[in-house]
């Protein structure tokens, strides 16, 4: 996904988030990955400068190998594979 993609899905999830929650609290979110995790590390990122009102509060694969679940525990982000 390009950049700009990331950031027009991050607007749109941040409005959708805000929406949800009223925007008075962060909303957890869980994260099933099998791969690299850039989806996550948009997430993770966007979730950290404020852009996207939620955390990442766990995310599991079904991938032993997904560097994904290393991307997370970088980021203390519990992370599982099942």
């Amino acid at each position: 996904m390009a950049m700009w993609q990331n950031v027009k899905w991050a607007r749109k999830m941040s409005n959708s988030v805000e929406r949800e929650t009223g925007g008075n609290k962060p909303l957890r979110i869980g994260v099933l990955a099998s791969g690299n995790g850039s989806n996550l590390q948009a997430l993770i990122d966007r979730s950290a400068d404020g852009t996207l009102p939620a955390e990442v509060s766990c995310v599991i694969s079904n991938n032993a190998s997904a560097f994904a679940l290393e991307r997370a525990r970088r980021h203390g982000i519990p992370a599982l594979h099942l």
